[in-house]
């Protein structure tokens, strides 16, 4: 089968490799800041590393990025674990998340809505600059044809 991605094929990156880099060397860090510092200077490594572990926390929200992509007849939410389908009439709607993270919503099998986050291709993201990503554009054309023809049925 033919796949078209929404999410970017670096979210394995952004998900575990950035954020737990980032946090080892915050953790270097402290741990070498308190070995190796002189007491007159303790002020200026308070101060950053609260600076740090706010970045840290800014970093929160890939550690919930998906994997998503589709064919002609299922979404698929991929969360490096386990692999969920979703039908097209599932969907919900695609929304802009924090700047450059986007959220996917969806009614699940209980007709309750749920949301996934993803981040789009970065070169898109960046070509579009505040704009809508292509793929994303293609996947909500793709929608529109296909609520089109089953309102025609």
């Amino acid at each position: 089968m033919n796949y078209k991605y929404l999410s970017s094929k670096l979210t394995f990156f952004f998900k575990f490799v950035l954020p737990i880099t980032f946090l080892l060397f915050l953790l270097f860090f402290i741990i070498g800041a308190l070995t190796f510092f002189p007491e007159e200077h303790s002020s200026l490594y308070i101060a950053f590393v609260s600076f740090l572990t706010i970045c840290l926390l800014l970093l929160a929200p890939h550690f919930f990025l998906k994997k998503i992509y589709y064919n002609e007849t299922y979404i698929y939410v991929d969360n490096y674990k386990k692999v969920t389908n979703l039908k097209f009439e599932q969907y919900n709607g695609i929304n802009s998340y924090l700047i450059y993270f986007y959220k996917l919503s969806y009614l699940d099998d209980k007709n309750k809505s749920k949301s996934i986050i993803f981040l789009p291709h970065i070169s898109e993201k960046v070509y579009a600059l505040m704009g809508t990503p292509k793929s994303i554009k293609e996947f909500k054309d793709k929608i529109q044809k296909k609520e089109h023809i089953t309102k025609q049925k």
